[in-house]
């Protein structure tokens, strides 16, 4: 038998949402680390009066100049770009769990679709098993001469309304089952 459980596993496993949500928590994580990372010191070299005209033509009267910048962050950037990143990881953990939730809730819907369906197929059965004892029956008392022959196609009327809604239910049972199955995975039939 298949259950809730059993189609909510499928969902998660094949859900391009629940991915995406996934990546999108591990994104926020990694931008939380470099938030946290000091900035990266710089070294220049610069190069003056080479390749010139007249006197700086050649190499001989070059001029270099070589730096190291080590930035120094005040009033509390660093705090403030770890604050923002903290809030990303939050925002992209609650976006995922959302996703999730929407998930959960179109397949529970589908599945509860699916199941009631199903019962309904079981009752229109029921029906027509009713409506054709329920016709024997009228039959049994036209051709004894206790009831009219309307009795007897009242009765068959009713015996094709019963299977005219079987077929029908078996179709939407059959397009319940193939909505699940086109967000699980196959879905034995119920």
């Amino acid at each position: 038998v298949y259950r809730l459980e059993d189609a909510l596993r499928g969902a998660g496993i094949s859900s391009p949402a629940a991915d995406a949500a996934a990546a999108g928590v591990a994104a926020a994580r990694a931008g939380r680390v470099v938030a946290g990372l000091r900035p990266n010191p710089q070294a220049q070299i610069e190069v003056e009066n080479v390749l010139g005209s007249g006197p700086y033509a050649s190499f001989d009267s070059a001029e270099t100049t070589a730096s190291v910048a080590i930035p120094v962050e005040l009033g509390g950037k660093r705090g403030a770009r770890i604050a923002v990143a903290d809030a990303q990881v939050s925002r992209a953990e609650l976006q995922a769990a959302i996703a999730l939730a929407d998930i959960r809730l179109q397949v529970t819907s589908l599945y509860v679709e699916a199941v009631a369906a199903d019962a309904r197929v079981g009752l229109d059965r029921d029906r027509v098993r009713i409506a054709g004892e329920a016709l024997r029956a009228a039959r049994v008392r036209v051709q004894s001469g206790r009831a009219s022959p309307i009795e007897e196609q009242r009765a068959d009327v009713a015996r094709i309304q019963a299977e005219a809604d079987l077929e029908r239910s078996l179709r939407l049972a059959l397009a319940a089952r193939a909505n699940l199955a086109r967000r699980v995975g196959p879905v034995p039939e119920g």
